[in-house]
This record gives structure tokens, C-alpha cells and sequence, in this order.
């Protein structure tokens, strides 16, 4: 199954086109190379490589977030502050658990303190093997 592009997309290579009444649109992957020399998009995809192991490893969603905040320079119409957070939810595995006893010193123990310990057990160890010879 093939999807089509976005009309004013070229579908070979991703960029925005325009005809000579249209606006150009700086393509948005582009902004995020050069905004912070490359750190957003380096940090964007550190963060979705680890994601997709994360996810492959716990078998559960997570996510990655990038907001960009736009604000004017104080004084100036035409000059802007882009500060880009790239925030990654990894999904959690499920915390294991183990069963503890409480001693009568309010301790927690792996042993049940209520339960009677077997005494004068031993190992036994096995008896050597011995071979068989048929007809002896």
C-alpha cells in the first residue's frame, strides 16, 4: 500500500513546492538541523533510536515529543527565538516483586519464621555406579 504525498510535496524527495504565487515553506526537517547547530535533531533521534528499542524490548507504547517555542526579540518584529525540548517517554516494564515473611523482630526474612525447620537433615550422596557385566 503506497500513500500519496501531500499536495505541493515532491514525492521523491520530501520538499515543499510552490508555484511563483505560493509562499516557499522551509521544510521543517531542515529547520531542525540548524536549530541549535544540530543539537535538537541529533537529541530527536538518539531519543527515537532508544525509544524503538525500548518499546521492541518491553513490548508497551512510549513516545517522543519535539516542541519548538517561538517568541518575538524583545523590540524587534522580525527577529525570533526558537528553543527546541525534545522529550522522550520510554514505557515501562513491569516492576517483578518477590514474596518477604516478617520475623517477630518486625525483620523481613525470605524464611517463614511460623514455619518448624527440619532438624538432623542431611545430603545424601549417591552410591558409586557400578557396571553390570550380563551373564556373570
Amino acid at each position: 500500500m503506497t500513500t500519496k504525498p501531500p499536495s505541493g510535496v515532491d514525492p521523491k524527495t520530501g520538499e515543499v513546492q510552490h508555484t511563483d504565487d505560493e509562499v516557499h515553506v522551509r521544510p521543517f526537517a531542515e529547520m531542525l538541523t540548524i536549530l541549535d547547530r544540530g543539537a535538537a535533531h541529533a537529541e530527536a533521534s538518539r531519543g527515537l533510536h532508544d525509544l524503538v528499542a525500548s518499546v521492541q524490548a518491553v513490548g508497551r507504547a512510549g513516545g517522543l515529543t519535539i516542541a519548538i517555542e517561538v517568541k518575538p526579540l524583545k523590540g524587534a518584529k522580525d527577529q525570533l527565538i526558537l528553543t527546541a525540548q525534545v522529550t522522550v517517554k520510554l514505557p515501562k516494564s513491569d516492576a517483578t516483586s518477590q514474596m518477604f515473611f516478617v520475623d517477630n523482630d518486625g525483620n523481613l526474612t525470605r524464611n517463614d519464621p511460623r514455619q518448624l525447620e527440619f532438624e538432623g537433615m542431611r545430603v545424601v550422596e549417591p552410591a558409586a555406579p557400578r557396571t553390570v557385566t550380563p551373564g556373570v
